[in-house]
């Protein structure tokens, strides 16, 4: 630390305006907070840790209505990011945080859109995983609420940044395919997809350790079940 007048104006003499104005701030950091943090929140963490050696990245909570979830992600986040994080169980709990500038969604698919717009309702930037919703009116609450705000808000689509796409839009685009009346997209996967009958996550859950008909999030009430919990992609 230079505590002399010398050292000062040594210091600045040498720092010009511009790069004092690279200089990032605590106020510049941006506090990140994982909303639903099971197996797809994993791959979230693995993306952020691949930005924040060279950003200004703070992780500082985590939320999931399940409490081992919590628990293991709080583990991830301290191995990741030496950080030890606030631990939540409800949504509008950890929104509440006077620090916390985006959230990170990967709760269940059927619950995306309303705390999507919960999320940018209560002033903080987010990352949404796919879908964004499965129903039409959710769907359109997630939307108005976020043109209606000014966060800044992403989708997070598999593969369409890709270099492959951006070369089909070009190719599109130019006129060279001509009019183009039907597309077709075939993906086949010779597996259980979705399905694991061998999920730890499964056998580990306690109704009383979480919260069913929060998770439900205003869906038909029907009795607890920890393959819907987990596996709801095979579920109508």
């Amino acid at each position: 630390m230079l505590t002399s007048s010398a050292g000062i104006a040594g210091l600045s003499a040498t720092m010009t305006a511009q790069s004092y104005g690279r200089i990032i701030g605590a106020n510049d950091r941006i506090n990140i907070g994982f909303l639903g943090t099971g197996a797809r929140s994993y791959g979230h963490r693995r993306m952020v840790k691949g930005s924040y050696d060279d950003k200004n990245l703070n992780v500082t909570a985590v939320c999931d209505i399940w409490k081992l979830n919590r628990e293991k992600a709080a583990a991830d986040c301290r191995e990741k990011f030496d950080a030890s994080v606030r631990q939540f169980k409800y949504s509008e709990e950890m929104l509440a945080l006077k620090d916390l500038d985006a959230v990170m969604i990967a709760t269940g698919d059927h619950q995306h859109g309303k705390i999507l717009a919960e999320v940018v309702e209560a002033g903080k930037d987010c990352y949404c995983e796919k879908p964004m919703a499965q129903d039409i009116d959710e769907a359109k609450l997630a939307r108005d609420t976020v043109l209606q705000s000014k966060q800044v808000v992403q989708m997070g689509s598999q593969w369409v940044s890709e270099p492959i796409h951006r070369k089909i839009r070009e190719i599109v685009r130019s006129g060279k395919l001509g009019q183009i009346t039907k597309i077709e997209q075939c993906w086949n996967d010779n597996n259980h997809r979705w399905y694991d009958p061998n999920d730890q996550d499964v056998a580990a859950i306690r109704e009383e350790d979480t919260d069913w008909e929060r998770w439900l999030l205003g869906k038909p009430s029907v009795p607890f079940d920890p393959w819907k919990y987990f596996e709801f992609r095979i579920f109508k």
